[in-house]
Order: structure tokens, then C-alpha cells, then sequence
């Protein structure tokens, strides 16, 4: 949950998450270090607690997302991104690999 504040520069409300400055152990710095360099292929969802209408923008340089609102707001946010290894592991597995440990989805019904 983010609550924003009004930011003359930009003529709107804002509220600024940068991934490189979270509390070790936090949410954040979970997702910060599991999404690594993949701060451009992160997916924003936006809810406000009200009509206001609300956009973000990203700085992949300084690894931070800004939330902005056209009127004061509560905002209730959700980040998704690719993982630090997602190269390495597709959408199957070879079930038969006992190398493989976790969780295996079970087959349709």
C-alpha cells in the first residue's frame, strides 16, 4: 500500500519505490534481489482507493518505479517480474529427472 504525496515537479501526486534501497529482509528487497536486472520487464497492476486517475512510470537506472495519481489516494500496488534465472528453466520439466525436487503439478482430470 502506498499513499501519495503531491509532487509540484511533475503536477501530480507520487510515491517512488526504488528497488535498491529496501530493508534487508523486506518484501521488497526479496523482490529486488529475485527480479534482479529485470526492472524493465516488471509488470505494474495499480489499485486506488478512489476514482483518482493513476499511472507509473520505471527507471531502470536507478532501479526505482514512481506511482503517480491526478488527486490525493491510497494506491494498493502489485509488482511481477521474470526471476534472476529465467533463461535457465521454460514452462516444462522432465518429471522423470530425479534431480528435479518441488513441487510437480499434477495432471489434469
Amino acid at each position: 500500500k502506498a499513499d501519495l504525496v503531491y509532487d509540484p515537479a511533475k503536477e501530480a501526486y507520487a510515491y517512488t519505490i526504488t528497488l535498491n534501497n529496501q530493508e534487508i529482509g523486506s518484501d521488497l528487497w526479496l523482490f529486488s534481489r529475485v527480479t534482479d536486472r529485470n526492472i524493465n520487464s516488471t509488470s505494474v497492476l495499480l489499485t486506488p482507493d478512489t476514482s483518482a486517475k493513476t499511472w507509473y512510470g520505471k527507471n531502470a537506472t536507478e532501479r526505482s518505479i514512481t506511482f503517480y495519481s491526478d488527486s490525493p489516494t491510497g494506491l494498493t500496488y502489485r509488482l511481477t517480474a521474470p526471476r534472476f534465472d529465467f533463461e535457465h528453466w521454460g514452462n516444462l520439466s522432465d518429471e522423470t529427472d530425479p534431480n528435479i525436487t518441488g513441487l510437480i503439478v499434477p495432471p489434469p482430470p
